[in-house]
């Protein structure tokens, strides 16, 4: 019994034994493993020797190749993957969803990767190996790196495009944007005129009629609750200027009677004299203003909104200081890259550098175990790795707001909501009173457009200009200019009708006439906002001046605004105009008054009549309209689709991180430090996406959600990364704000229309761009573009180059090896 616990006493000496000796050799081993075969290639035969020399370059190559592959100032790695190769064919998809072979002969002609040879600091970490094999006296490293094969990401419809990749934008509106088009245009650098010549100086007054009449009528003043007129003939006349007060000429001689005495008697110096009464006085009495209150005037309402100076003569219309900025970037463009953009780069097989390919490192060895003279080794390890340049470009990067309105986005299968698009777009809620506010100037400041001439800040990366507006439409569209509210002043469209006082287009000045002139014309036409849904066929009687606030009771089109040129309709877009086949909808007034005095409170027993009917005319301002032809901005033509909007099926190839739900998005930590949120690359989410806590972002990325975006928490750019630009995309589905989700800091995509759930404020700091959008799912929207945020860089947003910026592209290689094999061996 003794002798079996012995036995199993010594059987257990012996497995510890065994059990720390293969700890040891363990140990052993992977303390040498990080000089990658330095001891175990003494135990090789010559031929696995020179085998391990090639594996570990390979290995050691490839590792390089990633640290080097997206860094700017790297000189061999960083251009290559971003040479433009040609398509093999016209468009962006294939029926079967197949990736497009490229032509790949840039990369065929040249040797686009340097060459390595043994002795290159690239290899330096293992010329250990080379020593213990003899020194460079006796073996041959040489590793070279080519891509021989790549293709572009495909959609599944054969005519699927790209606008900005496989298809030029369509031209873009207005003198001050048309650099965006081409290189050419880059040196005039179109303009629309300094600010000045854009915010008028009109002043809300009125006018009394513009003839001089010569007959018998009451006028009411204050002073004199009731009051005769000694002559029958009268002449009233206005008296310029009018921009200031509206003052009125009356040779009148009054005399106020009561019980047979005299209480006021006003009397020129002569029978033929005259005096001279201002009206607004007596105006500014009915409304309550103080003496020293002027009149509301259009630069008030901008004061109102807005701070600082909006009427500069200094800030010109036109983009010199980006130009500036896009032009140095231009000359400065890697010439390996420049040397290679045909001079029509989107013509048949259009140029791209997004790609998926082939990385394919072949390390060649030669081998003199026992010197030059002696026996020679050859070994030839050919690997290839599957790599991805992924365009990162935010879409639409210079609009403000874009409404694709188009069925071309879809690959076929992609529509799950069944939207059929192309139609003309309704503009009236259907339940809110909320606003929504397209903000074209970053900040909704002037000031704040660095990217102006005459604008501080200069030029530089971050140069801000205004966003542009495109809402794509079959047929024409229309929209209610508002009236706004004593509550939000900022909110009326008055201005929309107040361009420019040099041109008559609009009348805005209240013209009244005598109610027993002859039938109103034009002459006393007044235009305002829409206050009223349809025209009325019969005039609206009114008793007074003052009652004439009442003309409210019959307002029923004070519904929310769609202010698609921002505050007081005042932050004018890049190109003075909407690229949109839409009119805005104003109200036509004619006044009717016949004045009449009594001798008791109220003494203004005036008749008015006020005759209505709403007008159409093309959006915008006077004299930049937006479209010629409803074929301008066509939802049915390519060309007119938001820049930079791939399939849902190429998002999912070109995807740099693919998670197969949101639990696995949430639970990948590596990309979330100190909660902070690495958008870098093309991150792909399969189904929904919930956003429950505050989301803070950095990085250059875009994020695509298959379906929806459910937002409850602020989505914030990481303050401390100034360089950020972030896209949040739900390319099928749609994007959902509610609860306190107050800002989102993105350039936002929603296929479907935008689901605001709000009626407090919220805001997209970036841009917005929608296929569909149904102003009665949007209950309170505010999008204050952020120019610098939604581009990678100036020169980025160019219509003709802006594809080839490298700057715009992140490369990845795959994990594994797809290929990793030896050539024949041979020995000499």
């Amino acid at each position: 019994m003794q002798s079996c616990k012995e036995n199993r006493k010594g059987s257990a000496y012996i497995f510890v034994i065994g059990a720390i000796s293969v700890l040891s050799i363990l140990a052993i081993f992977f303390f040498k493993a990080n000089t990658s075969r330095r001891y175990s290639t003494r135990m090789m035969s010559d031929e696995k020797k020179a085998e391990a020399l090639a594996e570990s370059a390979v290995d050691l190559v490839v590792g390089y190749i990633g640290e080097k592959m997206n860094d700017p100032t790297d000189p061999d790695y960083y251009l290559p993957f971003r040479f433009p190769c040609q398509l093999t064919q016209p468009t962006m998809g294939d029926n079967l969803g197949k990736n497009i072979p490229l032509d790949i002969s840039y990369y065929e002609d040249i040797e686009s990767f340097p060459q390595l040879v043994g002795g290159v600091s690239a290899l330096s970490p293992i010329q250990y190996i080379i020593d213990e094999l003899g020194g460079n006296d006796n073996v041959n490293l040489k590793v070279t790196i080519s891509v021989p094969y790549a293709e572009a990401f495909s959609s599944k419809n054969p005519n699927y495009e790209v606008v900005g990749i496989s298809e030029k934008s369509v031209t873009a509106g207005g003198a001050s944007a048309e650099f965006l088009d081409s290189r050419s245009k880059l040196v005039a650098g179109g303009s629309d005129g300094p600010l000045s010549n854009l915010n008028s100086d009109w002043k809300l007054d009125f006018k009394l009629p513009n003839h001089t009449y010569e007959m018998k009528h009451k006028v009411y003043l204050p002073e004199a609750p009731g009051f005769a007129i000694k002559k029958d003939d009268v002449k009233i006349t206005r008296l310029p200027p009018y921009d200031t007060s509206l003052i009125v000429l009356g040779e009148l001689w009054i005399k106020v009677k009561a019980f047979g005495k005299t209480f006021v008697d006003i009397t020129p110096a002569d029978d033929n004299g005259s005096m001279t009464v201002d009206v607004m006085e007596y105006i500014k009495e009915y409304i309550g203003l103080e003496d020293d209150v002027t009149l509301l005037t259009m630069e008030a309402l901008r004061d109102q909104a807005m701070e600082g100076d909006h009427n500069s003569d200094t800030l010109a219309w036109n983009a010199s200081n980006l130009i500036t900025e896009i032009s140095d970037e231009l000359d400065k463009m890697p010439g390996p890259i420049k040397a290679k953009i045909k001079s029509d780069p989107f013509g048949d097989g259009p140029q791209v550098v997004e790609k998926a390919g082939v990385l394919q490192i072949k390390a060649e060895v030669e081998y003199w175990p026992n010197g030059k003279k002696g026996k020679k080794i050859v070994k030839t390890l050919v690997a290839k790795r599957p790599f991805k340049v992924s365009d990162i470009q935010p879409p639409a990067p210079e609009y403000s707001f874009f409404v694709a309105n188009s069925n071309l986005l879809f690959e076929g299968d992609d529509n799950p909501m069944g939207l059929s698009l192309g139609k003309a777009i309704n503009w009236s809620p259907l339940y809110s009173v909320a606003s929504v506010a397209i903000h074209n100037l970053p900040g909704a400041e002037y000031e704040n457009c660095t990217g102006l001439s005459g604008s501080d800040g200069g030029a530089g990366k971050k140069a801000q200009v205004p966003g542009m507006v495109r809402i794509n439409s079959r047929q024409e569209m229309k929209v209610n200019t508002y009236l706004g509210t004593l509550e939000e002043p900022y909110l009326t469209e008055f201005n929309a009708l107040v361009h420019k006082p040099a041109m008559p287009n609009y009348k805005v000045l209240p013209t009244f006439r005598w109610n027993d002139s002859p039938t109103p014309n034009s002459q006393y036409e007044v235009h305002f906002p829409v206050i009223i849904e349809t025209s009325m066929n019969d005039p609206w009687p009114c008793t007074g001046f003052r009652n004439l606030l009442s003309f409210l009771s019959v307002c029923n089109a004070l519904e929310g605004p769609c202010q698609l040129f921002g505050n007081c309709f005042m932050e004018f877009p890049l190109g003075m105009c909407v690229e949109a086949p839409l009119k805005q909808k104003y109200g036509s007034m004619v006044f009717q008054v016949k004045p009449i005095g009594k001798k008791a409170d109220p003494y203004d027993f005036s008749e008015i009549r006020i005759t209505y009917k709403n007008k159409e005319r093309k959006y915008g301002i006077e004299g930049k309209p937006g479209y010629s032809s409803i074929s301008d901005w066509s939802p049915d033509r390519h060309e007119c689709m938001p820049a930079n909007v791939y399939s849902l099926l190429q998002y999912a190839k070109k995807a740099t991180h693919f998670y197969r739900s949101e639990e696995d998005f949430w639970n990948d930590k590596s990309r979330f430090k100190d909660d902070v949120f690495d958008c870098t690359g093309v991150t792909h989410i399969k189904g929904n996406l919930n956003i429950t806590d505050k989301l803070t972002v950095k990085g250059q990325g875009i994020l695509v959600v298959k379906d929806n975006i459910f937002a409850k928490k602020d989505v914030i750019r990481d303050p401390s990364e100034p360089d950020t630009v972030f896209t949040l995309m739900a390319r099928s589905g749609y994007l959902h704000v509610s609860g306190a989700c107050n800002v989102i800091e993105a350039s936002c995509y929603s296929n479907v229309a935008p689901m605001i759930a709000k009626t407090s404020k919220f805001e997209i700091n970036g841009n917005l761009v929608v296929n569909e959008f149904d102003r009665g799912d949007v209950d309170y929207l505010e999008v204050n573009y952020n120019s610098a945020a939604c581009r990678v860089t100036p020169l980025s947003i160019m219509r003709d180059v802006g594809k080839f910026e490298p700057k715009r592209y992140i490369v990845s290689i795959a994990d594994n090896w797809t290929s990793y094999k030896f050539e024949k061996i041979s020995s000499e």
